[in-house]
């Protein structure tokens, strides 16, 4: 069965990945980073996107003037999902079967290094209790 999800989820990101609709996704990086490491990083970026898109999009994306808004997260909210338990929620939807450890290690990368949304970004979202 892992390996059906695991097949269905490749063949998933390799038709998203190449569809010419999909967002593009700034990241901050260390400066350190050098070029070699940097795009690999982009690729696994980009793949935590994805992912996110499929599993966690529904919920906790905003769309202000047809972009994409994807939520900032605190180092301490994103380690919170490693319980997976804290939102009720997240009990049922965010499960070892939806969304494997692995992926969600790629998605909370993602998430730690996009660019984080301006104040003008946010300002222009819907008010609404902030639960993840």
């Amino acid at each position: 069965m892992k390996k059906i999800i695991a097949i269905i989820t490749v063949t998933t990101f390799i038709i998203i990945a190449g569809c010419g609709s999909q967002k593009k996704v700034t990241y901050e990086f260390p400066e350190a980073m050098q070029e070699p490491v940097l795009s690999e990083y982009v690729k696994l970026f980009d793949k935590g996107k994805i992912l996110f898109d499929i599993n966690c999009a529904k919920c906790h994306n905003a769309k202000v003037r047809k972009r994409e808004i994807y939520p900032d997260f605190s180092s301490e909210e994103l380690a919170g999902y490693d319980i997976r338990i804290l939102n009720p929620m997240h009990e049922e939807k965010l499960t070892e079967r939806n969304v494997t450890e692995e992926e969600l290690a790629v998605i909370k990368t993602f998430l730690a290094y996009k660019k984080k949304n301006s104040r003008k970004d946010l300002a222009r979202l819907p008010i609404k209790n902030k639960e993840h």
